[in-house]
């Protein structure tokens, strides 16, 4: 979120290490999903990555991952 904030290329370090991304995207998903503890505040910047995902699927890493069923 920083990164697009900052306008830098935000996918610059998923598209250096792609076999992290799927991990990385699930473990989000899991923590929006299922962590009862996290603040509104947590909750709205990680639906913000996850929207900054699905708005980015142009890439093929991040295709891949974000369209794989979790």
């Amino acid at each position: 979120n920083e990164k697009f904030r900052e306008r830098v290329q935000p996918w610059d370090a998923i598209i250096a290490h792609p076999e992290n991304f799927g991990k990385f995207l699930s473990r989000v998903m899991h923590l929006c999903l299922e962590n009862d503890e996290l603040s509104i505040k947590e909750q709205t910047i990680l639906i913000m990555f996850l929207d900054h995902c699905f708005n980015s699927l142009f890439l093929a890493v991040n295709a891949h991952d974000v369209a794989r069923p979790y």
